[in-house]
């Protein structure tokens, strides 16, 4: 820390000593009152509300920000629902002797996969009188349909965090993830499971300051010592 807030300890000569020390890479003031604090490259800076912060500006051997800064990913990918609706009515079919009517068409599956049911069903043509026969057989009858399997769509674990950089300077970082679910039966595909990129690291040369004026010297003759 710079210690507190003093007229010797103004900001702009607080970023003027870090950016002449190859060791500060940034300046943290955690409420804004002069308390700075000097930071490693190794810090890592975390914004927080009424909180201060300098980052030293690139020079030297610095590596720009590097890749994209939007990446897009699909979602939502299931199949938008579809509600049931009946067909118009047939027209009326003949008059069956044995007093039933023609079956109706097989109404809509209750499942796009993985088995589900349809029924139909037949109404009584004629009403039995006297000493008529019953209507023999079913008014309704169920199926199976759409019995072949589900798709079943890839997933994976989430990414890794990012490797270090090796070198620190001009180094590659590297960032993974698994496959927790195969997919099947024409889902769809895992994507990419390695991503990598440039390292953003600030890199500086070193940087002489100019010379201080010469000191006394050490005798006033004959030869004396001075040094700057």
């Amino acid at each position: 820390s710079l210690g507190p807030k003093k007229k010797e300890f103004l900001p702009a000569r607080a970023e003027r000593k870090c950016s002449n020390d190859p060791t500060c890479y940034a300046l943290y003031d955690r409420d804004c009152d002069g308390g700075l604090r000097f930071c490693g490259a190794d810090f890592e800076l975390v914004p927080e509300e009424g909180s201060c912060v300098y980052v030293k500006k690139e020079i030297g051997e610095g590596v720009p920000c590097d890749g994209k800064i939007l990446e897009g990913s699909k979602c939502n990918i299931q199949k938008c629902p579809i509600d049931c609706k009946y067909k118009d009515w047939s027209d009326w079919g003949s008059c069956n002797p044995l007093c039933e009517s023609d079956w109706t068409a097989w109404t809509n599956c209750s499942a796009t996969c993985g088995g589900g049911m349809q029924e139909r069903g037949r109404g009584i043509a004629v009403d039995v009188e006297g000493y008529g026969k019953n209507c023999t057989g079913d008014a309704e009858e169920k199926q199976k349909c759409n019995t072949q399997d589900c798709p079943v769509d890839c997933e994976t674990s989430d990414w890794s965090s990012w490797s270090s950089c090796e070198p620190f300077c001009k180094g590659m970082q590297n960032q993974t993830r698994t496959i927790t679910l195969e997919a099947a039966n024409g889902g769809m595909p895992c994507g990419p499971l390695f991503h990598s990129r440039a390292c953003n690291n600030t890199c500086l040369d070193c940087v002489w300051a100019n010379w201080t004026e010469w000191g006394q010297c050490s005798a006033s003759c004959g030869g004396g010592v001075q040094s700057r």
